[in-house]
């Protein structure tokens, strides 16, 4: 066996890919979570009046602009990177359909949580 289809074949190549599903989701589930504290704690403060209403949504958008531009930062830094490792090491062989699962499954979560987010 050559060397690079050891590698192909490697548990660690799955563990990396497991890895990478869960940078993915834990980035996201981080965004979600920042948006939630701020929106609570603005809250807390806007019955205080210490803020405003319209203070507080300002403030909150650009909670929610950091928190997308560190997810991706993230895709754009570590995981399309760690991805393309992956595919090299993995011959490309089903990388592709896999991603493209997960970035719809991703896809949908982020439609329900922004319908969800629209109903609160």
């Amino acid at each position: 066996m050559d060397r690079l289809q050891a590698v192909r074949d490697s548990p660690r190549v799955a563990s990396l890919d497991s890895f990478m599903r869960i940078l993915a989701h834990g980035a996201q589930g981080i965004g979600e979570g920042a948006r939630s504290e701020a929106r609570r704690v603005l809250d807390v403060l806007v019955e205080r009046g210490d803020l405003s209403r319209s203070e507080a949504q300002e403030i909150e958008s650009h909670v929610a602009a950091a928190a997308d531009a560190h997810r991706r930062w993230l895709g754009e830094r570590v995981l399309e990177p760690l991805g393309r490792a992956l595919e090299a090491a993995n011959g490309g062989a089903g990388l592709d359909r896999r991603l493209a699962a997960i970035e719809e499954r991703l896809a949908r979560i982020e439609a329900l949580a922004a319908r969800d987010r629209s109903g609160s």
